[in-house]
C-alpha cells in the first residue's frame, strides 16, 4: 500500500527512519509560549527498525480542502 502524498488526503506523512508507516490517527496539543505535543498513530504491513526511528525527524501535513498545515518533529 503506497503512502498517499496528494492534496485530496487529510493526513500525509513523511519519514526516512520509519517509510512504511502509514497514518491512521493523530491527537495534537498546542498553546501559546510553549512546545507543542503530538500523538501520531500509525500502521505497517512489515515489521519496523524502531531503534533506528528514535530522535528522527518526522513530518506530517494536515489537508483541509486548498489548505495545508505541516507539523514538525522528533519520533520520541
Amino acid at each position: 500500500m503506497p503512502i498517499p502524498d496528494d492534496t485530496a488526503t487529510s493526513l500525509v506523512y513523511t519519514s526516512a527512519a520509519l517509510p512504511d508507516l502509514y497514518p491512521e490517527s493523530l491527537c495534537v496539543d498546542e498553546a501559546l509560549n510553549q512546545l507543542g505535543n503530538f500523538v501520531f498513530n500509525g500502521y505497517s504491513v512489515s515489521s519496523l527498525a524502531m531503534g533506528d526511528a528514535i530522535a528522527s525527524h518526522v513530518t506530517l501535513t494536515l489537508h483541509n480542502d486548498a489548505q495545508q498545515r505541516p507539523l514538525d518533529g522528533l519520533c520520541a
